[in-house]
């Protein structure tokens, strides 16, 4: 007999400035708010990218704030108004989607549980957002599949819901 794991469901708190990361499970009394750091109580993640010159190594969060401090790197800011604006990002001699670089956050974000032992799949992504609009609504579903998710498993919703 197979065992049926409980689903898991992730909610990400996305503007400008930051991102929050939960994962709920139907086993939970509440959902658990994931920190960059175990232990801590620090849940704010500066929506920030940055990419060493020359490589292709990309920090997201603290480390690229941190990275942004050095001439080593190029940093994107603001990745949820520009992938909804549909903008392309000039770095160093190559063109990158503003789409592309959300949804390279939004995954690296989504690894965080993984690294601090809270091995899962996510069965269902729920994004939340202040405002919703076409524009963000149209981005946010271009970005689902890039993220792995098929439409039953994923969902937009403003913080009035």
């Amino acid at each position: 007999m197979e065992l049926r794991k409980e689903p898991v469901y992730v909610g990400i708190d996305l503007n400008d400035r930051y991102a929050m990361i939960s994962y709920y499970q139907l086993n939970m009394d509440e959902p658990e708010t994931v920190s960059t750091i175990a232990g801590s109580e620090i849940y704010q993640i500066p929506t920030l990218l940055a990419k060493r010159k020359g490589l292709g190594q990309w920090y997201y969060g603290d480390d690229a704030r941190k990275m942004a401090k050095t001439s080593e790197v190029i940093c994107v800011d603001a990745l949820l108004k520009r992938a909804v604006n549909g903008e392309t990002i000039r770095i160093e001699d190559e063109s990158y989607e503003a789409l592309d670089l959300l949804a390279l956050f939004l995954k690296k974000i989504m690894d965080l549980p993984k690294k601090l032992g809270n091995v899962f799949e996510c069965d269902k992504l729920i994004l939340s957002v202040e405002r919703l609009s076409k524009e963000n609504m149209e981005a946010f579903w271009k970005i689902a599949p890039k993220l792995g998710f098929l439409p039953e498993q994923f969902m937009v919703i403003d913080h009035k819901e």
